[in-house]
């Protein structure tokens, strides 16, 4: 368990910086992960300050 939950860690983060740096958009995360757009935002934030 605790290397899914590293690998979910490392590869979020990887996601909200590249949200952040432009090369996504939070849409289009929202869009792949079946969430709105509001949801996506959050989830990345959340991944985004992970340890």
């Amino acid at each position: 368990m605790a290397v899914l939950e590293r690998v979910t860690g490392r590869i979020g983060r990887e996601a909200a910086c590249a949200v952040e740096e432009g090369e996504l958009s939070s849409e289009a995360v929202g869009e792949a992960l079946g969430l709105s757009d509001s949801a996506a935002r959050s989830r990345l934030t959340h991944y985004h300050f992970l340890p």
